[in-house]
């Protein structure tokens, strides 16, 4: 059964969508690798004597993780602008965005099951409840890799959202909701949509 031709959906414009949904996940990856840096990069300009921007960074990243010094890496003497835990997040995040070509579709916004969602954050938190229960004492690297698992399996569905904003048709999505708009509208201001007063409105009619 062919389908009405408001679906149709040209070849040219499917591959416009396409180009764009590959744009907004290069520029998701970009932003990753810059906010990698600057947490990497802040350390080097404190102990370089660029401590101004050394204290911008620090304090940017400040409002997001606590910034243990013992909890961190460190580049010489000097932490990361974020706690191992955080950094591997971060590194997660980045290495899922760019890997995600290698394992999915780039045409399709169907993200994977959910339960996957449900489950990544299960070693980060895993790893935390044992030290705070004092089974064990967590490490850099048992931190790094737990938060790494969340940022990836986080990547994963971030993209698929991506690609539907991407291929989203918002000028229809804008005129629907302009059109909404305007009856609605139509139904406040035509006399016929009022209500019809009821016998008890008029003295006269009352029983």
């Amino acid at each position: 059964m062919p389908l009405p031709a408001e679906n149709y959906v040209s070849q040219v414009l499917s591959r416009a969508r396409f180009r764009a949904g590959i744009a907004l996940w290069a520029i998701a990856v970009a932003f990753m690798l810059c906010w990698m840096g600057a947490i990497i990069y802040a350390p080097y300009a404190l102990v370089s004597g660029q401590t101004n921007l050394a204290h911008y960074i620090y304090r940017f990243y400040s409002f997001l993780c606590h910034q243990i010094p013992s909890r961190s890496f460190h580049l010489g003497a000097s932490p990361f602008a974020v706690c191992a835990r955080c950094f591997g997040i971060y590194a997660g995040l980045t290495a899922g965005l760019f890997m995600y070509p290698l394992f999915r579709s780039m045409r399709s916004p169907e993200s994977p099951s959910r339960i996957w969602l449900l489950l990544a954050p299960i070693p980060t938190m895993t790893d935390f409840a044992l030290t705070y229960f004092g089974i064990w004492e967590n490490t850099h690297l048992s931190r790094s890799v737990t938060g790494a698992i969340l940022g990836i399996g986080c990547a994963f569905f971030i993209v698929p959202g991506l690609i539907d904003v991407a291929q989203t048709d918002w000028k229809k999505v804008f005129n629907r909701s302009v059109k909404e708009e305007k009856e609605q509208s139509t139904l406040t201001t035509d006399p016929s949509s009022r209500a019809v007063p009821s016998d008890y409105s008029s003295p006269s009619r009352r029983i």
